[in-house]
């Protein structure tokens, strides 16, 4: 296979990632870190569902009864904190390694083509919209109206462990947990300082880092108070696109010309054939006419292949971006976390909590490129135009060309993005005789602003290039044989702005280029605001012979409002494409809105055998919740599970549930978004031509989408192997009324294979699509199921001081991911980005001050599409299976306190991930950047100190 990441490492690191990587290797056959995921002796029940000791009360994700040793039917994956630090000291990177999980942000794919910086979390490949987010048990708010929750700025240092709960929990928790729920549990009665300081280079030399963090914990008043804080700042640098050699090599699928094989074939150095840098004209007699930078005409070397809007070799583009596009983001971020609690009697204890969180992010896809509808058009009297081009028109009766632009000497498309965020929480915790509750109060205030650095003025660039000379007479004194703007003659001009005339037909003059490229002068900003209340008890209800039957009963409440504004110039008609806004991209408009959610609740949990001669205990666990929305009424949600022991090592458990998500506000009420795509058109034989204008909005009439779950699974301890758990769980999602917006391209495909979706599409008098508009609905039926398999062991090493021993493997197994909207089903499963199988191994050994950790993650070869044949279709549809190791050794000081050195190599062997050839409407990577590792081996130290 060809390597992805070619080259020699840069100098100041080459030593390192030769003689680094053999150290490591030793160090780690030899020695492992002394954390592991669920490794506490407490926790291995955990992972089959059972409760976990927090210090305060025993507390089972899954469930909201609370105490009384009560094990959750729900399959439940607890992960502590160092675990999930082993290629980084940031909770959220572990938590990708885990096959169940998809996150966002991750150092492979952080805030690449235009993300805002965020790191969301996606349970079965579900959506993020569809996990719920916990912080210490309480719903987190989401940071804009799409729903999705940045788990970037949970307070890092104070996590102590991460518990995913992989199945419906909407009955318990409420809207949202369709896939289940992650709860970040934090340590709430630590007590000292904890810092921890870090820096991090790739082996090629970029992608730097750097981190610190600090935590503090105090009791006063003689143990009844306890104050908690922490503070944490993160900086790390980009990618461009062309700092991997795989953008460069311009993997992509085109059209075979050779009628007798395949429909597709792969190929390497494929350039566009829709445009140029500075302009190339595809249609009419002087297609294939192009500009060098320096304004010289010549011919346009199309190579070979030239199919569908691409060719192999000859000039043109490997990608539409450029070499200064952003792959992966520059973001910096910072979060403060207080938490105050006190104890006011023995039953009573009140707190206080505040998190802030802010982030910064730069990112973008590079060139804001001019072609299909968005061409320029030069016509027989254009100023600049060369007289033998000129001619050349004349002779052939050609008005005017199409110049199709990639605008390589345009400011990058680059995109800036700031985030505010503080949740303040108040509330108590209280005792009833047997029974405990809690209510809290939780106003968040969360603000967005993004801005284009150099957004493109569509109108005024169409206008500059219609540049003419001044006739003699012209009006109002313009100076006849200079270079106008033909609207200046006319009196067009777009809101009387004058008109600097521009040169298209090669590299344009600086000052031309600046007049079309305000600085920040495109924006928008959406101020989301979100007040909950919430309130639950739980406790013992009668006594059976089996045992306690135990209850919780509880009320919800939610207002959520956003308003979302946008400068001026997004909102004008736009006389070139007839749709709001005047700029290239983007052009967001305003919308606002508001929901409210009124939820009760009532949980059971019932023991019906203990000790019996058919098993060691059965309970049964039951739990319904009604909900009602002011937009789209009362819906109800419910679960149901057995938990069975037909001995004390053997746990069978099974669950049912009704589940739902509400759809979120920008779904609702989105004002639209306008863009420009690349699409294939089948309907004129497959040609690739961009520069259609793309725009979505939202649907008041949306409802919430169903999602029904079923797990049967069984874990098994061994009283004859201590330290060993196994467990297996066949999962089984259903959602019904999906919301779900169609990708343009699906949109095209579909229309022409099924004659559905065809109401999206507009077309100009020339048969050439020039919008697509869409807007979501529940249509969407979707399917998901698997097997999770998890087997870890973990001893103590007697032989060696502190010695320690532990190994688990975790897997999830997909047998289908199958999408139908409007008859049209679709399987995913299998296809890259939605692996069949994927493994997690992690190893870890501690002997004395030395500890070490090596992990392993596995991810199945996939095909680019399920519905393609080898031979047929596509000449080779698969992508090869891709293994990579993480490794961590750290070394504790012993004449300093709690204080430990450490390194950190992600990526050990600098594994390259698999090519990707990609299709059409898509940036051409050389691999699918949000699965695969993109950055290569990364190496950080740091230093953690505790006192």
């Amino acid at each position: 296979m060809a390597d992805f990441r070619t080259g020699v490492p840069n100098a100041r690191v080459r030593n390192l990632g030769l003689r680094g990587v053999s150290t490591l290797a030793l160090l780690v056959s030899a020695a492992s870190a002394n954390a592991q995921v669920a490794e506490a002796d407490d926790q291995s029940d955990a992972v089959a569902g059972a409760a976990v000791q927090t210090g305060e009360a025993i507390v089972v994700t899954g469930s909201r009864i609370t105490s009384g040793g009560f094990s959750s039917p729900n399959p439940v994956t607890v992960a502590d904190a160092e675990s999930l630090k082993v290629a980084s000291p940031q909770v959220i990177e572990g938590l990708a390694d885990l096959p169940q999980l998809q996150v966002s942000g991750t150092r492979s794919n952080a805030m690449g083509g235009g993300g805002s910086g965020q790191a969301t979390l996606d349970l079965r490949a579900l959506g993020s919209n569809r996990v719920l987010v916990l912080l210490d048990g309480r719903r987190i708010a989401p940071e804009r109206a799409d729903g999705e929750v940045n788990v970037a700025l949970m307070p890092n240092v104070l996590i102590e462990r991460v518990d995913i709960v992989t199945g419906g929990a909407s009955a318990a928790y409420g809207s949202d947990a369709v896939a289940g729920v992650v709860n970040f549990v934090l340590n709430k009665k630590f007590n000292g300082v904890r810092a921890n300081a870090y820096a991090g280079i790739s082996n090629y030399g970029d992608r730097t880092s750097f981190g610190a963090e600090v935590g503090v914990g105090l009791p006063f008043a003689g143990g009844r108070g306890h104050f908690l804080t922490s503070v944490e700042y993160a900086d790390q640098n980009g990618l461009r696109w062309y700092e991997r050699p795989g953008p460069k090599a311009g993997y992509q699928l085109i059209n075979n010309p050779d009628p007798t094989g395949p429909t597709m074939i792969r190929a390497k150095d494929v350039r566009w054939s829709s445009g140029s840098g500075y302009g190339l004209v595809t249609a009419g007699p002087l297609t294939g006419l192009t500009w060098d930078a320096d304004g010289t005409p010549r011919q346009f070397d199309f190579g070979t292949n030239n199919l569908g809007g691409k060719h192999i070799g000859g000039d043109g583009e490997v990608s539409v971006v450029g070499p200064e596009g952003i792959m992966v983001g520059w973001q910096n971020r910072g979060t403060m976390f207080n938490r105050l609690s006190f104890d006011i009697s023995d039953d009573i204890t009140l707190f206080a909590e505040s998190l802030l969180g802010w982030t910064k992010n730069q990112s973008g896809i590079g060139w804001g490129y001019s072609i299909g509808a968005t061409a320029f058009t030069i016509y027989q009297d254009n100023a600049y135009l060369d007289p033998a081009i000129r001619d050349t028109m004349i002779a052939n009766g050609v008005n005017s060309i199409r110049v199709n632009r990639f605008n390589a000497d345009f400011p990058n498309n680059e995109i800036e993005t700031k985030s505010f965020k503080w949740r303040p929480v108040v509330g108590a915790n209280f005792s009833l005789g047997d029974w405990k509750g809690e209510v809290s109060f939780s106003p968040t205030y969360s603000r967005r602003q993004l801005a284009y650095v150099y957004g493109m003025d569509q109108i005024r660039s169409i206008q500059a290039a219609d540049a003419v000379v001044a006739p003699v007479g012209a009006p109002n004194g313009i100076i006849p044989g200079t270079v106008v703007c033909r609207a200046t003659l006319e009196g067009t001009l777009w809101q009387g702005t004058p008109c600097t005339p521009i040169n298209v037909m090669g590299a344009a003059a600086p000052e031309a280029i600046a007049a079309l490229h305000p600085q920040y002068a495109e924006w928008n900003k959406d101020v989301f605001k979100q007040q909950s209340f919430s309130a639950s008890i739980d406790g013992p209800l009668f006594n059976l012979p089996a045992g306690t039957v135990r209850a919780a009963v509880g009320v919800d409440y939610r207002h959520e409002s956003v308003v979302f504004t946008s400068d001026p110039y997004s909102q004008v008609l736009n006389p070139i494409t007839n749709a709001l806004g005047g700029w290239r991209a983007g052009s967001a408009q305003p919308f606002s809105g508001t929901q409210s959610v009124k939820e009760a609740f009532a949980e059971l949990a019932v023991p019906l055998l203990r000790d019996s001669p058919i098993g060691a205990s059965l309970e049964l666990n039951g739990a319904v919740r009604v909900t009602d929305y002011r937009t789209s009424g009362t819906v109800t949600t419910w679960k149901v599970g057995l938990m069975y022991r037909p001995i004390e090592e053997l746990l069978i458990r099974g669950t049912r549930s009704r589940d739902i998500r509400a759809p979120s506000l920008f779904e609702l009420y989105n004002g639209g978004t306008a863009g420009t795509a690349v699409v294939v058109d089948p309907f004129l034989g497959n040609i690739s031509y961009g520069g259609v204008k793309t725009a979505s909005t939202g649907n008041p009439l949306l409802t919430p989408e169903f999602g029904d779950t079923y797990v049967i699974g069984a874990t098994y301890r061994p009283n004859w192997l201590p330290g060993l758990n196994m467990a297996v769980d066949y999962w089984r999602i259903e959602l019904d009324d999906a919301i779900a917006s169609i990708s343009n391209q699906s949109i095209i495909d579909d229309c022409y294979r099924d004659n559905v979706n065809c109401e999206f599409i507009s077309r100009d008098n020339t048969g050439y699509i020039n919008a697509i508009n869409n807007r979501p609905i529940n249509f969407a039926n979707r399917l998901v199921h698997g097997i999770d398999y998890e087997v870890s062991y973990r001893t103590p090493l007697s032989f060696v001081r502190d010695g320690l021993f532990s190994t688990r493997v975790v897997a999830t197994q997909l047998f289908n991911d199958r999408s139908e909207s409007r008859g049209v089903i679709d399987e995913a499963a299998g296809e890259v980005g939605d692996s069949k199988l994927k493994i997690l191994w992690q190893t870890t050994l501690k002997t004395g001050p030395v500890s070490s950790m090596l992990t392993g993650r596995y991810l199945s070869g996939a095909v680019y599409d399920n519905k393609w044949k080898s031979g047929v279709d596509i000449d080779d549809n698969n992508i090869e299976s891709c293994i990579t190791f993480d490794a961590k050794v750290g070394y504790s000081i012993e004449s300093m306190k709690d204080t430990e050195i450490y390194v950190s190599v992600a990526n050990l062997f600098n594994k390259a991930p698999p090519i990707v050839y990609h299709r059409a409407g898509t940036v051409p990577l050389g691999t699918n950047t949000s699965v695969y590792d993109i950055i290569g081996r990364y190496f950080r130290v740091g230093a953690k100190v505790s006192f």
